[in-house]
């Protein structure tokens, strides 16, 4: 009796369904095929330098995108290991560090291994590549991580839509607060209010096209409507700006931009200058209705060690930046939500 084995799949068959709120709040089915997926990984990791003697310790959900795609699929195809957790453990991860050349992790796994003093260099020695994602590294816990590394963490952005977008170098220049270059399998444009190309160093929505990204939602159509451009961009709803070098920089999303006194606020700009204060740990920008000008910003600030006072806080941004970007409430939290 002989046994049929199953077709090996296509390039167009799906290879994966996650389920994401999109930009409009509601929980959509995001198809991605076997080339996206494919395509994906195979920038991102000529970008990274992967091979078959990379030893990845995973320590990520890996019902995300993010533990799965980076964290498993990735690694697979360069025909590298992976050291697969259960769960993320400070205990686990700083024992098996010295066994692993890569590691993934997001901002409050490193916030949780920073305060433990054998989070050191001689436990991260074989360590060529550390990365983050998901959410912005705020600059103190970057530059932290520098110091017991040895080396730069490496940024990256990507929504489960588009797989990873951008990412920056691993030669030592990545910057502090950019999210780096687009992949090679990825175009990127920032567009205005206006609809127009926006100028270097200004923001603009961030759409985005390329073989990782999605066709469609599942059930639904994909060019002029929902999140597609009528030209067939995906846009993001994010907004950030290019550097003259190609760096992007994420200032928020449209939904969460603030408008006060007419003037345009974005969350991210004022998180990176409170970050950037000694003693804090972590940020939350946001806007709040006001009776005088429409929206206040308020920010929402958890210590990383002495107490904070709002009115130091405060003090400091002054000369930094712009009156209408300056918090017009500042709230000292224990935790964030």
């Amino acid at each position: 009796q002989t046994t049929r084995l199953p077709a090996p799949p296509a390039a167009e068959d799906i290879a994966v369904m996650l389920f994401t709120s999109g930009t409009t709040g509601k929980p959509k089915g995001a198809p991605l095929r076997h080339r996206n997926l494919l395509s994906n990984v195979i920038s991102l990791g000529e970008a990274w330098g992967f091979s078959r003697g990379d030893r990845v310790l995973h320590v990520l959900p890996a019902f995300h995108g993010h533990g799965l795609f980076l964290g498993i699929i990735m690694p697979v195809v360069f025909g590298a290991s992976i050291t697969l957790l259960p769960k993320f453990s400070t205990d686990a991860a700083i024992r098996l560090l010295p066994r692993s050349n890569v590691f993934f992790g997001v901002p409050a796994i490193y916030t949780r291994l920073l305060p433990r003093e054998d989070f050191d260099r001689a436990v991260c020695k074989n360590l060529r590549l550390a990365t983050s994602g998901s959410a912005p590294l705020p600059p103190e816990t970057f530059n932290a991580l520098e110091e017991r590394l040895g080396f730069r963490a490496v940024e990256r952005y990507g929504l489960t839509e588009t797989c990873i977008l951008t990412t920056n170098p691993i030669d030592g220049s990545a910057r502090v607060g950019s999210v780096g270059c687009p992949l090679s399998c990825i175009e990127m444009r920032l567009l205005n209010e206006e609809g127009k190309p926006a100028e270097v160093g200004d923001v603009g929505r961030v759409q985005v096209r390329g073989s990782s990204i999605l066709s469609s939602y599942w059930g639904g159509a994909s060019v002029g409507v929902d999140s597609w451009t009528n030209d067939g961009w995906f846009d993001t709803a994010d907004l950030g700006r290019f550097d003259k070098d190609g760096f992007l920089w994420l200032v928020g999303r449209k939904k969460d931009l603030i408008i006060s006194g007419g003037f345009n606020v974005y969350p991210r700009e004022v998180e990176l200058e409170i970050e950037a204060i000694e003693g804090v740990g972590e940020v939350a920008v946001f806007g709040v209705p006001h009776p005088d000008f429409g929206e206040g910003v308020v920010a929402a600030v958890v210590g990383s060690g002495a107490p904070l006072e709002p009115s130091d806080i405060k003090a400091a941004l002054a000369p930094r930046i712009a009156k209408y970007k300056q918090p017009k409430q500042i709230l000292i939290l224990e935790t964030l939500p």
